[in-house]
């Protein structure tokens, strides 16, 4: 058995909707339906390219961009995004589009989640 098996697969099948169930039979995971819209090759660029991106300046290969942009997320902010990850959310308890934040909030019975603000600046 490999020491991964447990892990769910990275990539959501673009046939499958983000709630549809996926129930993995073998007993290792709980579920075989993935969480990104993103193949690994993509997933694994994206990873690569932000890991290098300690110091600013350079704008997202249009590539990359794209990808991003296919996530719902703004590409311009996306370094900005994750090397400043705590001015953004901080403490929040909710890291999500700010719409799906404000449905959240209203759940659970909150006018608003700390960093949602922050985050309408981060989602196209």
């Amino acid at each position: 058995m490999l020491r991964d098996a447990w892990l769910a697969p990275l990539t959501l099948q673009p046939s499958t909707l983000s709630t549809d169930p996926q129930t993995h039979t073998a007993g290792l995971r709980s579920s075989d339906r993935g969480f990104l819209s993103l193949s690994i090759g993509d997933y694994l660029r994206l990873l690569r390219w932000t890991a290098r991106q300690g110091v600013g300046g350079k704008k997202v290969p249009a590539g990359l961009a794209r990808t991003l942009t296919a996530l719902g997320i703004d590409a311009s902010m996306w370094r900005d995004l994750v090397w400043h990850w705590k001015q953004y959310f901080g403490r929040s308890s909710c890291v999500r589009r700010p719409e799906s934040m404000r449905a959240d909030a209203a759940r659970t019975k909150h006018h608003w989640h700390r960093g949602q603000a922050s985050a309408s600046t981060c989602f196209v």
